[in-house]
């Protein structure tokens, strides 16, 4: 499922620029998601079943059910399920997030 309407937050400049649930059953085998980048918005990520890796430039992170990962926007990543296992994972983008400094 993937929905790429943008919402506008009441007094805010935040945006939710997208929503999307990835669900990999078990008999799917292995989740593979190559290196991409979101350059306008950060990625936030719950995993909900399941198991994963999460690549970037030079590390490699193991996120399991409960986990929750940011990825900041321009990031370059890859996701990888673990074969057999399945995943369930639900995410938002969101945009006109800064932090001072």
């Amino acid at each position: 499922m993937y929905n790429t309407e943008r919402y506008a937050l009441t007094d805010s400049h935040l945006k939710v620029e997208s929503i999307f649930i990835n669900e990999i059953h078990k008999h799917t085998g292995v989740y593979t998601f190559p290196f991409h980048k979101h350059d306008d918005f950060l990625e936030i990520s719950l995993v909900i079943d399941g198991e994963e890796q999460i690549e970037f430039k030079d590390e490699t992170y193991h996120a399991k059910a409960g986990d929750v990962i940011i990825k900041n926007k321009g990031l370059l990543h890859q996701e990888e399920g673990k074969s057999n296992e399945g995943l369930v994972e639900f995410s938002i983008g969101i945009s006109g997030v800064q932090l001072e400094g």
